[in-house]
This record gives structure tokens, sequence and C-alpha cells, in this order.
């Protein structure tokens, strides 16, 4: 661990080392271990689960790889030296880019609005942005002229977007509401309401910002996953440190706590030590970043296309890939994300990653949890969060730029067109069509003359087709792998050719896109459904959506 750590550590410990009793500390093999990587004289809280040696190596695998995760994530950076209360049970961590500071005073306001004790939990901001933009160099393929040409129209857009950004941040790291960093109320700053709050927040919470914005501060290409992995290891080695496998709100900075009892839901939830993880419900307002009303009915204007444009990306994310696509009923939800700390920071945080970030630690923390006799669980009802829906490109799964571009450009949508089969769907309809082919000249339909290099004869076919004609009944759903047919797709196309891919390509890559209506929609519905976990999925999409009218008075 760099020496910097070291130091900031051992203040953090010192300050509240009179509260502590030697008996607390946890000594032994994990603690002799661990603490040679983390630091000296590490609080372990005394698990009720080391009952055994199987949990407790478990447990020690767990401390081990959080370490590493610790070292590496923390490497040269300042750490807060402000100690955790010794009550301290629950941190919430939130990546904080290019936001008006209005939002972190509203999400702090409805954490004051929580019935728990608010010395049971901290705040953590991490103030982030991307890196500035560079002008582009002039290509030396005129291939690349084109885009370069684009790169530079699109340029001072960009910088000062960036410049935006870099404002925004600082306003939001002014704010006198820090606990670790000394800022100004200055008057006439905030309205009298605002420095109502902004004194509230002082006198009651416990709120740490961490500055990776300013020049010489800034996380090296940083995306969502970056800044989200900042907060979770700081958060989660302060719990270490204080002896406690803490619980981990994450959230974004447009999400309010409308529930009042959510932290003491959350707190009842993780009762049950086998728990280590939770992935919450969102309740979707329409809030846009200026918080002018004409934006907003703009936006509400838009429902039907906004609607129809949600429904399309969730749906079209699943059919090309239903592992990875994000299902609003099962998956974590980077607004509402909840886990143990420890568990969290054994999983190596997040992925390095501007979208995906989110469902995908809740697939590592069940795969986790798979190994070790944990559970993750779901509360998509039980513990909801309200989070904005407006046009942000923050992220790369921002409304902006998975389905608000053309909205905001008052451009029709338009889409893939739902009656073209995937490749794979191409593939099994093709090599059908073969076994059914009864002269050279249905065979030849099949490969169109199309003027490209691959050109079949009908000498070629009806060879094609003595081969098919001497696979026996039994063989013919085993025709990819037939020596005779590969011999031949070599001798004809090259080796290891993928020949219904490449008559897919001819037919289908140049398919003109098609206007995203009611009509398109549902046929896309249907095309879902006939997928393994499609009807559920058209079903939490439209749940999803029927939420989001509601809470919006949308008829």
């Amino acid at each position: 661990m760099p020496e910097q750590l070291l130091s900031s550590t051992k203040k953090s410990e010192a300050g509240f080392e009179g509260d502590r009793n030697e008996s607390e500390v946890r000594r032994g093999a994990v603690c002799d271990r661990i603490s040679k990587i983390v630091v000296a004289d590490t609080v372990v809280q005394e698990p009720d689960v080391l009952d055994d040696g199987g949990k407790e190596g478990i447990v020690m695998v767990e401390e081990e790889k959080a370490n590493q995760f610790w070292e590496k994530q923390l490497a040269g950076e300042e750490i807060i030296d402000v100690p955790q209360k010794p009550g301290c049970e629950l941190a919430i961590a939130v990546p904080v880019f290019g936001e008006e500071p209005r939002r972190i005073l509203d999400q702090l306001q409805s954490v004051l609005d929580q019935t728990s004790d608010l010395d049971k939990f901290e705040i953590m901001y991490v103030v982030n942005n991307g890196e500035r933009p560079k002008l582009p160099e002039p290509p030396f393929d005129p291939k690349d002229v084109a885009e370069y040409q684009t790169k530079l129209l699109n340029y001072p857009e960009e910088l000062a977007k960036f410049q935006r950004t870099l404002e925004l941040n600082q306003a939001v790291l002014n704010l006198p509401i820090w606990t670790n960093k000394d800022t100004t109320l200055n008057e006439g700053q905030y309205s009298e309401e605002e420095v109502a709050l902004i004194n509230e927040i002082s006198e009651k919470l416990t709120v740490f910002v961490i500055d990776k914005s300013s020049a010489g501060h800034e996380i090296p290409k940083c995306n969502v996953g970056k800044a989200r992995n900042r907060a979770l290891a700081e958060a989660s080695l302060r719990f270490h440190k204080n002896g406690k496998n803490g619980i981990l709100v994450q959230t974004d900075a447009d999400t309010v706590f409308s529930d009042p009892e959510y932290v003491s839901k959350v707190m009842h939830q993780f009762e049950d030590p086998d728990v280590i993880g939770i992935a919450g419900g969102l309740d979707m307002i329409i809030d846009p970043d200026s918080g002018d009303h004409s934006e907003l009915e703009s936006l509400r204007g838009k429902m039907d296309d906004v609607i129809r444009s949600r429904m399309y990306a969730r749906l079209s994310d699943f059919y090309r890939n239903p592992k990875m696509s994000f299902n609003a009923a099962i998956s974590f939800s980077g607004a509402n994300m909840l886990s143990r700390s420890l568990e969290s920071a054994a999983i190596g945080g997040f992925i390095d990653a501007n979208k995906g970030e989110d469902p995908q630690f809740g697939r590592d923390l069940e795969e986790l949890a798979s190994t070790t006799g944990k559970r993750v669980i779901y509360q998509k009802d039980e513990l909801k969060v309200s989070t904005a829906f407006r046009l942000s490109d923050r992220t790369g799964a921002g409304f902006a730029i998975t389905e608000g571009k053309d909205l905001s450009k008052n451009k029709d949508k338009e889409v893939d067109n739902p009656d073209i089969p995937t490749k794979e769907e191409f593939r099994a309809e093709f090599m059908q069509k073969l076994l059914l082919a009864n002269s050279a000249s249905e065979i030849l339909e099949l490969f169109p003359d199309h003027g490209g290099e691959y050109r079949l004869e009908e000498s070629d076919a009806q060879e094609m087709l003595d081969i098919l004609s001497l696979i026996k009944e039994d063989d013919k759903q085993e025709l990819a792998t037939n020596e005779k047919l590969i011999e031949w797709r070599n001798n004809h196309f090259g080796q290891d050719f993928d020949v219904a891919g490449y008559l897919w390509d001819v037919k289908f890559k140049d398919a003109p896109l098609v206007k995203l209506d009611d009509d398109v929609l549902e046929k896309w519905i249907k095309k879902v459904k006939k997928i393994k976990g499609g009807e559920e999925m058209v079903k939490a999409i439209i749940e999803q959506i029927a939420d989001f009218k509601r809470n919006n008075d949308i008829t």
C-alpha cells in the first residue's frame, strides 16, 4: 500500500483510538496476512461465521481480494483523514459529472428526511470529468477525411461542453457542506431556503467530497465505472478500518430517496447475514437539467415517441445479447445498488466502462454468492428511489445517447427492420433450405449472382446436391460439420469461410432502417418473445413503462 495511504490510514485510526478496546481487535492468521498489505493493526470485526475452517477460509480469501482492490484503486490517492464514526453502518456513494449543485442539495434534503439515525451513515461524492477534447489531427489516408471533417466541426461544441462540465463540477466542489473540505458560505450566493438547507446539512450529516475534477486530480480516461470504483474503494476501506462489513448504497447524483423509510428498510434487509447484495427499484420522474418549464413540457409532449424509443432500446438490446442486456426486473441499476462493503471490494468493484457497469456489478456479486453460500436478492418494489428522466449523455447509457438523440432534434427515430432475420436465424433457415433442395437450380437460387467474387456455376451446385444426397437422414442435422461439405466449401469459397454470414451480408447489410412506429414496435415485441426469456423481458419492460406513466401522470 502506498506510503500516503498508510499515513492517512494511521491518522484516521488515531482519531478514535480511545474508543476502542484492544480485545475487539481480531488477531491471528487472517488479520496478520491482511495487515501486511493494507495497514498495521487494522481492526476487523469478529465475524459470526468463523465457526469452521471452511468459512474462515472464505473470509480470508475475500479480505485478500479486497486488499488487492484497495491497493490498486487507492495507490497515490489522498485519503479522507476524518475517521468513520464508530456507529456508522451505511455509506452512500455517488459519482458526480457535470451536475447542477441543486441536484446534490435535493439529494441531501432527501437524506435529511430519512427516519433513520443520521449518525449511522455517511455520504461520499466523487466529482469527476472526462478528458479534455483534443483538436483532431489531419488524416494521412484520404478515406478518413470525412470522419476528420466531422470531428473538426464537432470540436468547438465538445470543448464547450467540457468547459461547462468543469464549471458545474467546481460549483459542486464549492458547496459549503463538506465534512472534509473547507468552503465558505458567501453572502448572496444562495437563496434563503438554500442557506437553511446548507446549514442543516452541515450540522446533521457527514458528507465527504473527493475531487477528481480539478487540474492534477483527474482520473485518467475517466468513465462512470472508474468514478464508482474510486468511491467504492474508499467507502469499503473505511468500514474495514472501522472493523465492520458495512452496507454500501450506490446511486446517482440525479436521484432522491423519496421514501423516508428507505435507509431503515435497507438496514433491515441486511440484518440477514447471508444477503450480500440487493437490486433496488426505480421511479423515473421527468426532471430536465435546466429546470425550465418549456423543456419539461417539450419532453412531456414527446412521450409517445419517448416510450416507444425506450421500449425499442430494451427489446433490441435483449434480442442481440440476451445474457448481457439490462433486464429491469432482475438487474442492478446504477441509481439503486445495495451491497456489503467487503464483498463489493472482493469482486473487484466495477468494470472499467462507460455503461453496463451496474448490471455487471450485480452479476459479479451473484457469482460470488453462489460460491460462498450467500444471496443476492431483488427488492424492486420494496426499496425504491426516484431518479430523473432527462436528456443526458453523461454515460454511454444516458437517454441522450441511447434513445433521445433524434427526439431532441425533432427527427423520426429510425431503427433496424424487425422483418430482417439475425445471422443465426438466417443460417438456420439457409441450412434447412439446403436440406430440402431437389435440384441444382434450387441450390443456385440460394447463392444469388450479385456480380461479386463468390459465384457458383450449375456444375458446382450439382456437386453439392450429390454430396447432400449421400448424407444419411440421421446426419442431416450435422451439415455444418460434414467433412465432404466442408471440403466443398473450402474449395469454392476458401478455408473456414462463413458462407451463410456472407450471404446475409449480401442481402441485408445495407438494408435501410425503418421509422419506429407502433407497428414496428409490435413486431419487435413478437420477435423478442420467441427468444428464451423473452416473454419475461417483455413483461418487465411493459411494467416499467406503466410505472413511468403513473409516476408522471401520463395517460
